[in-house]
């Protein structure tokens, strides 16, 4: 399960929740960060590489934070 914080949705560049999701699906890399966040980085919809820092909290559940 996949869920997206306010933040990640309200972003200035047009990135849907439908984008984050597929960035996940198609991740070419990812590397932990000393914060325990993860950086995902795969394709949006169109194509172009999106970046994405998602959190797996204790439940398992994807936390998307922000996307760039």
């Amino acid at each position: 399960t996949v869920h997206v914080s306010a933040h990640a949705k309200d972003n200035d560049d047009d990135i849907m929740v439908e984008d984050i999701q597929h960035a996940l699906a198609t991740a070419w890399a990812f590397k932990m960060q000393d914060n325990g966040r993860w950086r995902v980085t795969g394709e949006d919809l169109d194509g172009n590489d999106l970046t994405v820092i998602v959190l797996i909290d204790a439940d398992e559940k994807v936390i998307t934070w922000t996307t760039f």
